[in-house]
């Protein structure tokens, strides 16, 4: 939970510099979603640091959605309550029940970089990536390509009608106050 907080501090000041960015999004493991009071630690995180919980983004994997509990339902239902989004990271890597991405409130799906980085030059893997693409649109889902590291990769990904990309193409892992700077960059970038 420290990193939550911290993200969560950390995007409240780039909030009140007045950095224009729609959410923050922080891993959270299938461990922590089987503790019954984790919803409730997550939004007093978001009272305590004063972020509001719809522009928060809980990633978690794919195995996180394979225990359907009812802890893990009420867990759910808090966080869609209150506006917190639920992403799938790193999709395609694991054995994915699709009922259970239809029955839980996920708004997001990340396509796993294993994909990206071979789309190119694999045409079945290309094939599987706009599969997922289709898919994610056919539940109403925003999708995300992890690990974009070339203009082209990225264009192909546009052409299949993935909704964002992230990864090095765009900018390595940066400091608070370098990212800063690099949101204003874009920010005031022609198109940005």
């Amino acid at each position: 939970l420290w990193v939550l907080e911290t993200a969560c501090r950390q995007a409240r000041e780039w909030d009140l510099a007045g950095l224009p960015f729609a959410s923050i999004a922080v891993n959270v493991s299938a461990v922590q979603l089987r503790d019954g009071d984790f919803a409730d630690r997550v939004l007093a995180i978001c009272a305590r640091t004063q972020w509001p919980p719809q522009r928060l983004v809980l990633e978690l994997t794919e195995s996180a959605l394979m225990r359907d509990t009812e802890i893990l339902r009420r867990t759910f239902a808090a966080f869609e309550h209150h506006g917190i989004e639920l992403s799938v990271d790193d999709f395609g890597t694991g054995f994915s029940n699709l009922m259970h991405l239809h029955r839980f409130p996920v708004r997001r799906l990340k396509i796993d970089r294993s994909f990206v980085s071979q789309m190119l030059e694999d045409l079945q893997v290309g094939v599987l990536t706009q599969a997922i693409i289709s898919l994610g649109h056919a539940m109403g889902l925003t999708v995300i390509a992890e690990g974009v590291e070339s203009e082209i990769s990225m264009r192909a990904l546009r052409n299949q009608g993935c909704d964002e990309v992230q990864g090095y193409h765009l900018t390595r892992p940066l400091p608070a106050a370098a990212m800063a700077e690099w949101i204003r960059a874009r920010a005031a970038a022609p198109g940005g």
